[in-house]
């Protein structure tokens, strides 16, 4: 049964990072409860190789399935209505700007910092308008 949970969480794990723009995949893991069994198992992998392989397999083997069936939706429906797969993408990425300007306010420190932060900015924006 465990083993199962950690295939569901890892297809959900992969769904997400594939499917929804903008959403880290390791967000994911730690609402989901594996980030850090994820991490310790990638660091004790050497010292606990049968308990770390234990949960990998499982962990990746649904992210790749997680993955795949991303893949295959966003695809289909993308055929179908690109123009509003291209809209959603488009207001992840506009959406993401204000929480990702919090966070960076506080590191600027020199008026050539805050101007760096502001043309990379345009330039996120002319990407997603122009492409």
């Amino acid at each position: 049964m465990k083993k199962l949970s950690i295939l569901l969480k890892g297809i959900v794990v992969g769904f997400v990072s594939c499917a929804i723009p903008g959403v880290s995949a390791s967000t994911f893991a730690i609402i989901l409860g594996v980030y850090y069994t994820m991490i310790e198992s990638i660091s004790m992998i050497l010292k606990n190789f049968k308990k770390s392989m234990g949960f990998l397999v499982f962990m990746l083997l649904g992210y790749a399935i997680g993955a795949l069936l991303a893949a295959i939706l966003v695809s289909t429906i993308y055929d179908k209505y690109p123009l509003a797969i291209v809209i959603i993408i488009i207001c992840f990425i506009v959406g993401s700007l204000p929480n990702m300007i919090k966070d960076l306010i506080p590191h600027i420190k020199k008026y050539r910092d805050g101007l760096f932060l502001l043309l990379s900015l345009v330039y996120l924006l002319l990407i997603a308008v122009l492409l």
